[in-house]
């Protein structure tokens, strides 16, 4: 076994497949093995990255791994107290507390920490209404500085799935409004496109495999 291949296998036998709070991984975990989920950890946007804030990371099993794929990345996981708590001892057990933190916070209700150059969410928007879509992808462009760059990554509609209607006029503020713990929609690209412009995205790149897991790249 190669040591890059034991470091991984160390990162995933210290993170039990658990379901963290608000249920934020009972229906779309993310990617554990590298191999299940090329089509994230084989982006070509993460070449381009030093320093990037995991919003809604959980208890960093996929900054773990991206760390480990994408070594330049500088990464922190932005969520509640006790799943940061979480990270941080993941983080010191796989040898990785030097490059990898943790910000403890309510992504909805804290204000979101600056000084990141690129911010993602994986498989985190897909669990809300888009009117909380809409105000975490407004409060994501606030952060970030000019020219930075948001990564989106989840599960949406098959091209021959019928999405859930766009909501073509959300108003500010934003009505804090959940989905039901361990339920998650699927909505369509072109509703993730129209998202991200409306809160003032200039430029979006989006990628869809064959599973219907979809790539967004946003530019400031």
């Amino acid at each position: 076994m190669s040591n890059h291949t034991a470091k991984l296998e160390k990162i995933r036998q210290l993170i039990p497949a658990i379901a963290f709070q608000e249920g934020l991984c009972e229906t779309a975990p993310p990617p554990v093995h590298r191999s299940c989920r090329p089509f994230y950890f084989d982006a070509p946007e993460f070449g381009r990255i030093d320093q990037m804030l995991d919003i809604g990371g959980g208890p960093g099993y996929v900054a773990s791994l991206l760390k480990e794929e994408h070594p330049p990345i500088r990464i922190t996981v932005f969520d509640l107290p006790p799943v940061c708590d979480r990270a941080l001892d993941i983080f010191r057990e796989s040898g990785q507390g030097a490059e990898l933190g943790a910000h403890a916070g309510d992504f909805f209700h804290d204000p979101f920490p600056t000084g990141f150059r690129a911010m993602q969410f994986s498989h985190v928007l897909e669990l809300f209404t888009p009117d909380r879509i809409g105000l975490l992808l407004k409060k994501s462009f606030d952060a970030l500085p000019r020219n930075g760059r948001l990564l989106v990554y989840g599960q949406a509609s098959a091209a021959n799935e019928e999405p859930p209607a766009v909501q073509q006029a959300p108003t500010f503020p934003f009505q804090a409004l959940a989905l039901p713990a361990g339920i998650s929609v699927r909505y369509s690209a072109e509703q993730y496109l129209y998202w991200l412009r409306l809160v003032g995205f200039s430029t979006v790149t989006c990628r869809q495999d064959a599973s219907a897991r979809i790539f967004l790249a946003a530019w400031k």
